[in-house]
């Protein structure tokens, strides 16, 4: 499995929260609190990790739990940040690649289409290109 890293901020910033929030309820993520400051409003979810996961994650509770915080707020400079650190996050827990969770957050990677049927390496190869 390639283990694909999503650096880019901003394209974390387009993520929603609410389809967020429905795949952290639909993926055994518990609900805590939430918080209200200054900078917007989060979310605290929960969830009991296996050791192995625990071993992964450079910060688990002692209870074998891991929290991360929801950015529920999508403006302000740092929502794409707090995003981005979502998506590591639940890499770490979930042995998955980057990209992966990201796609699955509805993440958009701005893929260009080609007509159907062709490839790139295909059409060198036979002189198209």
């Amino acid at each position: 499995m390639i283990r694909a890293h999503v650096t880019d901020s901003p394209a974390c910033g387009q993520l929603d929260p609410e389809v967020v929030t429905g795949y952290l309820s639909a993926h055994g993520w518990t609900l805590e609190h939430r918080t209200h400051h200054s900078d917007g409003t989060f979310s605290q979810w929960t969830k009991p990790i296996s050791k192995a996961a625990a071993e992964r994650c450079l910060i688990a509770n002692s209870d074998n739990t891991f929290l991360v915080r929801l950015a529920e707020t999508t403006t302000g400079q740092t929502y794409a940040t707090w995003m981005k650190d979502l998506v590591w996050d639940l890499a770490k827990v979930e042995g998955r690649s980057e990209l992966d969770v990201f796609c699955d957050l509805g993440g958009d990677l701005g893929r260009r289409t080609r007509p159907s049927g062709t490839r790139p390496d295909r059409q060198r190869r036979e002189g198209g290109g």
